[in-house]
C-alpha cells in the first residue's frame, strides 16, 4: 500500500508541474528578442493558440468517445 501512495503523490506532482506551462517563461523573451514581436503580437499569438486548443478539444473528445482514442490521436 505504501508504494501505491507514493505513485499517487508522484502522479499529482507530475501533473502539477506539467500544467505550470514553463514554456511561457521561455517563449516571451524568445519572441521579444529574437523574432522582434511586440508584447501585443505575442499575446495575440498566445490567445489564438488557446482559442484553437479550446475549439478543437470538443471534436477530438467526441471522436475519441465514438471511435476510440487511437483514431483521435492519429487525426490529431
Amino acid at each position: 500500500m505504501n508504494k501505491f501512495k507514493r505513485n499517487i503523490y508522484l502522479l499529482y506532482i507530475t501533473k502539477f508541474l506539467r500544467f505550470l506551462h514553463f514554456f511561457g517563461a521561455v517563449s516571451i523573451p524568445f519572441f521579444k528578442d529574437w523574432v522582434n514581436f511586440s508584447y501585443t503580437r505575442i499575446f495575440i499569438l498566445q490567445a489564438t493558440f488557446s482559442l484553437g486548443v479550446f475549439i478543437f478539444e470538443i471534436p477530438t473528445g467526441v471522436i475519441a468517445d465514438r471511435y476510440g482514442r487511437k483514431l483521435s490521436l492519429i487525426l490529431g
